[in-house]
C-alpha cells in the first residue's frame, strides 16, 4: 500500500469510528427523549385525574385544603403542558431519528469506500 493509500485508509477508519460514536450519542438521546415524553404523559394523565377528582371534591365538600391541592395540581398540569409545548419533544425526537438513520447510512457508505480503497 502506498503512503497516500495508508493515509486514506487511516482517515477512513477514523471517520468510521467518529460517525459510529456520533450515531451512538444520537441513539442515546432518542432514548432520553422517549423517556421524557413517556414520563410527562404519565404525569399529565395522573395529575389530570387527581385534579378532576379534586373538582368533584370541591363540589361535594367545602374544604379549603381540597381547593388548595386542586389549584396547585392544576398549576402543575399547566406547567407540564407548557414545558412539553415549549421544548417540543416530539419534533426533536423525529429529528434525532432522522439523524441516526443518516449517520448509519454515512457509516455504511464509508465502510464500503474503505473496502474499495484497500
Amino acid at each position: 500500500m502506498s503512503k497516500n493509500q495508508e493515509k486514506l485508509h487511516f482517515e477512513l477508519l477514523n471517520f468510521i469510528v467518529n460517525v459510529g460514536w456520533t450515531h451512538k450519542i444520537h441513539a442515546v438521546r432518542i432514548d432520553e427523549l422517549e423517556s421524557y415524553i413517556r414520563w410527562f404523559r404519565i404525569a399529565t394523565i395522573i395529575i389530570s385525574g387527581v385534579v378532576s377528582s379534586g373538582l368533584v371534591g370541591i363540589l361535594c365538600f367545602d374544604e379549603y385544603w381540597i381547593k388548595l391541592v386542586t389549584a396547585f395540581l392544576s398549576l402543575v398540569t399547566t406547567i407540564i403542558f407548557s414545558i412539553t409545548k415549549e421544548f417540543n419533544f416530539e419534533e426533536r425526537l423525529a429529528l434525532e431519528r432522522k439523524s441516526v438513520d443518516e449517520l448509519w447510512n454515512l457509516r455504511v457508505s464509508a465502510e464500503n469506500l474503505l473496502s474499495e480503497v484497500v
